[in-house]
Order: C-alpha cells, then sequence, then structure tokens
C-alpha cells in the first residue's frame, strides 16, 4: 500500500478499487480505510478523514490503539473542530 502517488485523488482511486475485490479479508480493508485516512488528512480534509477512521472504529476497534491511527484521530479531531470554528 505503500505506493508514491502524484496526486491524492490517484491514491484515493487505488484505495477505493481494495472494496471492489471479492472475497478480500476484512483486515485489507482496514488498512486501507486507514491509508485513506491518512490521504486525507494531507489533504487537510478532516472530516473525511473522520469518517474514515469512524468506519475503522466499528468493523475493528482494537485498531484505534495502534499509535499512528490513535494520533490520526486525535490531530483530525482537533483541526476539524478549529476548522469549523472559522466559519
Amino acid at each position: 500500500m505503500h505506493k508514491n502517488y502524484e496526486d491524492f485523488e490517484s491514491a484515493l482511486e487505488d484505495l477505493d478499487q481494495v472494496f471492489e475485490i471479492p472475497d478480500i479479508q476484512e483486515d485489507h480493508k482496514i488498512k486501507a480505510r486507514i491509508e485513506k485516512a491518512k490521504v486525507y488528512s494531507e489533504m487537510e480534509d478532516y472530516q473525511n478523514t473522520l469518517k474514515e477512521l469512524k468506519i475503522v472504529e466499528r468493523t475493528s476497534p482494537q485498531s484505534l490503539n495502534d499509535p499512528e491511527v490513535k494520533y490520526l484521530k486525535e490531530r483530525a479531531e482537533l483541526l476539524f473542530s478549529d476548522d469549523q470554528g472559522l466559519r
């Protein structure tokens, strides 16, 4: 999943293809969602970052114990709430 992309949209499109693969293991879907959350975070799209992490939380609550995922969620929550306060 660690592929270099020229743009964020290409990365998101590739990650979305994971969900179209029949019989793909759930852990691969979870990893793809976490990667999507990272891409959205890089795009400063914290609403979609949180959306992807909510799905991860529902399907695999233990994934939120990962320090990187925990940091990503906390950062997105903070920055999304800050962004909402500016509007």
